[in-house]
């Protein structure tokens, strides 16, 4: 692929990853790298949701940190291996 722009390949209906003319102007991908593009999309934002989910709140971490007679500071940096 050559050096040129986002901008020229919309114009031009070069798609940026095949570099195959599209069936449509004004797009960045020609509609079969556009599914494969929406479907990796799709799994990424799955992913991101999963990794969130996982993840305790401030309220519980302060649950935790008074259980434990610590303040909230203290049991993060606790929790991420750093001693104080």
């Amino acid at each position: 692929m050559s050096n040129i722009t986002i901008a020229t390949r919309r114009v031009e209906g070069i798609c940026l990853r095949c570099g195959k003319v599209p069936a449509r102007s004004g797009k960045l991908y020609c509609a079969e790298c556009a599914k494969l593009f929406s479907a990796e999309n799709k799994q990424r934002y799955i992913n991101k949701k999963r990794k969130r989910q996982n993840k305790p709140t401030v309220a519980d971490i302060n649950r935790l940190a008074m259980e434990n007679g610590m303040s909230y500071g203290k049991y993060v940096a606790m929790m991420n291996g750093k001693k104080k």
